[in-house]
């Protein structure tokens, strides 16, 4: 007896912490990394209902209240622990976001190319040129605005594609603005960089090019608004995209932006940056 109470109880505080809410998981095909990415995109979702062999519900409300301060406590502790760990994130985040601040104003007067605003022209520029460079499938445009390895990359995606019969349909594109996360200013033996936040909207799908059209993936009617975070490489006064990653690449609180910052810098402290 004291065996099944003992599991009812693990069983319900693991229901409980599957209730304290979470980050969505998103579903996109074809990722993005594509620059543009392919098919659409929405919420994975499922769920189960049933009751045991005695037919009881999932949530014996009943075992519940019996045991009610214990899982009171319980829920207490996880929702104070969270707020505790949000407000953490949050001074930590606010340090990194003047220190970053501060740094790209000390080399803008040293480099005009570090100017934040230039930074965000060349952001829009070669977010713009790339997605209609990909929709028309002239990539070869934007070979000068990428690195080798980049652009070779999303060829291959599109040889991928049309090798499938397919094209990935864009329409209504919108640059709805970005933010610096990260930065290394550059050193002898690597070059800068700097991690932005580019967020936009657009329509996006996927259609098979023999036979009659029709669409195969993603929605022609609806608009989504998304964000990716660019890398761009500081090379000979001029930035390069090097990198595309999506939310779910990223972690909470940036920390794999912020790790090559501080690995690039030497310091886990981030006082450069």
């Amino acid at each position: 007896m004291r065996n099944k109470k003992c599991r009812r109880i693990i069983e319900i505080l693991f229901i409980l912490l599957l209730i304290v809410p979470s980050q969505p998981i998103y579903a996109r095909a074809g990722g993005g990394g594509g620059g543009g990415g392919a098919g659409g995109g929405g919420f994975i979702s499922s769920s189960e209902s049933g009751g045991g062999k005695d037919g009881a519900s999932a949530f014996d409300f009943k075992f519940i209240m019996k045991h009610k301060l214990l899982f009171g406590s319980v829920a207490f502790f996880l929702l104070s622990g969270g707020v505790v760990l949000m407000f953490v994130e949050m001074d930590r985040y606010s340090k990194v976001v003047k220190r970053k601040s501060d740094k790209l104003k000390e080399l803008a007067l040293k480099d005009p190319y570090w100017n934040i605003n230039y930074i965000k022209s060349v952001v829009e520029d070669t977010f713009y040129s790339i997605q209609y460079a990909w929709n028309d499938d002239e990539y070869e445009r934007v070979e000068s605005l990428l690195t080798t390895s980049l652009y070779n990359k999303h060829l291959k995606v599109l040889e991928e594609l049309k090798s499938e019969n397919k094209k990935n349909i864009l329409e209504d594109i919108q640059f709805n603005g970005c933010r610096i996360i990260s930065l290394f200013e550059g050193d002898e033996k690597q070059w800068g960089f700097i991690w932005v936040e580019v967020n936009f909207s657009m329509i996006d799908y996927i259609v098979n090019t023999k036979g009659k059209r029709r669409v195969i993936e993603g929605n022609d009617n609806y608009s989504r608004s998304d964000f990716e975070y660019w890398k761009f490489v500081y090379i000979e006064n001029t930035w390069f995209l090097s990198n595309i990653l999506q939310k779910n690449e990223v972690g909470s609180g940036y920390k794999k932006l912020y790790r090559e910052a501080e690995n690039a810098y030497g310091s886990i402290n981030m006082k450069k940056v």
